[in-house]
């Protein structure tokens, strides 16, 4: 299990954000979630201090980056 925090979180959605790698263009996507997953998603944000779109992109580049390992 990870530990999240506010500043953590913020850190790598702002590495994200601002990395400009060839390829690698950020392109707007739409997602449905169920009702009980955005309530988790805000509740996890809530507690940390940071959105739920900071959440979202942390946790999938996490588990993206443990996938290729």
């Amino acid at each position: 299990m990870y530990l999240y925090t506010a500043c953590r979180i913020d850190e790598a959605v702002s590495f994200i954000s601002q990395a400009r790698r060839p390829g690698h263009e950020q392109r707007r996507v739409n997602v449905d979630f169920p009702v009980w997953m955005i309530d988790a998603l805000d509740r996890e944000a809530n507690r940390l201090g940071v959105s739920r779109q900071s959440i979202i992109k942390v946790w999938i580049a996490e588990r993206l980056e443990k996938r290729a390992s």
